[in-house]
């Protein structure tokens, strides 16, 4: 039967009917670059990019193929079930045991980047790891926490689960023989497969290419293509074609959120080192009181009654009078000598020659404020300002990007003034805000985002309470 092209789909993709899964794939990538709106000022570029999605969502499904061309579908020898494509898998998704990635030539319309299984955060750099919990109440159990995890979500499981182990690991004898060994596993990482990671690096690159986020997409693309596996010939590919939309070479990499850091290290190996250390301590110091009956200072301790509550007495009128000298002496600790202004930038580094977008904000609480701007993919901050009781500050140029706006209120800066001495409390804005610029006949247009710090009677926007432990990480 003679092949047809009903709605013009091969002709979309620039491929005749018989092409193969590769050409499709190399094809539609080529041209997702070139026809993407952010890329291409065209008036039908939008258009074009979505007929461009639909053609590929149906050539690169082979059942969706062969419905197409008229024919009927024969599935592959080696076409056998296979965990990777279920839903309950999907990457970044919670999962009872193991977690892979869904195969690369999944439909364009339902990929987006990967999220953190426990902050259910989109990350650009994920890594899939398993952390290992020992318990021993004279039998051992041990258990894995497997999943997808941000660097930062990592940390925190890796801690937890040292923890656990360092306090109930070491009660029975397979525990002294698993408990360092989780340890350490848990202070390295966990336990990874680089085969997988660079699945889930390669289903980011072509989840932030569809998404017209060029420099992200060239970044993971290019640790894709130095790692080995089956992906690093197709990110290779793409990386060519980035070049040629004009994505410079020289683009900076991402930050490497996963390199390992002594403190982290130190924080397992003491953590690990609790469980014998209180052992050990319980039982030196256990042993003390029964060493008493054997001195003679314990037969003459029996002296008359009298005598003892005085000397009592007056110990605590002494220990009073001292803890209320240390009290009435001690130091308030210092504060900032000088306040700077509204909008002085505490942290980060912003371009004033530059266009770009601008942020106000409106200090309506009853103390001091500040304010970061976290980029709403990586969660690292990008710059941070302060805002004085019912100041007004302007703030930018901002370059376009996607950004989480938090704050926090305090009664006086630290004696560095660029921190509070206390936060009294912590909030942030529910909504991402994004920035874009647009080019026009007049000139670039550029945004203006006003921001009041408590909630407005009968206003779009009301922030949330958020622990201030959250607002002051890193």
């Amino acid at each position: 039967m003679k092949r047809q092209d009903p709605r013009g789909y091969y002709k979309v993709l620039r491929v005749p009917p018989n092409a193969s899964a590769e050409a499709i794939k190399r094809a539609f990538r080529t041209l997702a670059v070139e026809c993407h709106p952010d890329r291409n000022p065209h008036a039908g570029a939008s258009a074009a990019f979505k007929t461009l999605s639909e053609a590929y969502g149906v050539l690169s499904d082979v059942r969706q193929r062969a419905k197409y061309d008229g024919r009927p579908f024969v599935p592959p020898a080696s076409d056998a079930p296979d965990a990777r494509h279920t839903r309950a898998n999907h990457p970044g998704r919670r999962a009872a045991d193991k977690v892979e990635p869904k195969d690369a030539s999944a439909s364009p319309s339902s990929r987006e980047p990967i999220h953190c299984s426990c902050c259910d955060r989109a990350t650009a750099q994920p890594r899939s790891a398993s952390y290992w919990t020992v318990v021993s109440i004279v039998i051992t159990w041990r258990r894995a926490t497997r999943g997808v995890f941000c660097a930062a979500c990592a940390n925190k499981i890796g801690l937890r689960c040292t923890a656990i182990s360092a306090a109930f690991g070491w009660w029975g004898p397979l525990g002294f023989f698993w408990t360092p060994i989780s340890i350490y596993r848990n202070a390295v990482g966990g336990e990874r497969q680089e085969d997988s990671d660079a699945d889930l690096l390669w289903h980011n690159a072509l989840a932030f290419l569809l998404q017209g986020k060029l420099t992200i997409a060239h970044a993971l693309a290019r640790q894709v293509a130095a790692a080995k596996s089956v992906h690093a010939l197709d990110a290779s590919d793409m990386l060519v074609e980035l070049h040629r939309a004009g994505v410079p070479r020289d683009t900076p990499s991402l930050v490497d959120p996963w390199k390992m850091r002594r403190t982290n290290v130190a924080a397992q190996a003491a953590l690990g080192l609790a469980g014998p250390v209180a052992l050990a301590a319980f039982v030196l110091i256990g042993a003390r009181p029964f060493e008493a009956f054997a001195t003679p200072a314990y037969a003459t301790s029996f002296s008359p009654i009298a005598p003892v509550v005085t000397a009592t007495k007056a110990a605590r009128n002494i220990i009073a009078s001292r803890m209320t000298l240390k009290t009435d002496t001690t130091p308030s600790p210092p504060t900032c000598a000088k306040t700077p202004e509204d909008g002085a930038l505490i942290d980060g580094r912003l371009d004033p020659g530059k266009p770009g977008h601008h942020m106000e904000i409106n200090n309506g609480t009853d103390g001091l404020a500040i304010v970061k701007v976290r980029d709403s993919i990586t969660d690292h901050v990008r710059f941070s300002f302060f805002v004085k009781r019912g100041g007004h500050a302007t703030v930018g140029p901002l370059p376009d990007g996607s950004y989480r706006i938090q704050y926090a209120i305090g009664a006086a800066l630290a004696e560095d003034c660029r921190s509070l001495l206390s936060v009294e409390r912590a909030s942030e804005f529910p909504e991402t805000k994004t920035f874009h610029a647009q080019l026009r006949p007049t000139g670039l247009l550029t945004d203006t985002l006003g921001f009041t710090l408590f909630s407005v009677p009968d206003g779009n926007v009301s922030p949330q309470a958020i622990d201030a432990r959250k607002f002051l990480s890193d």
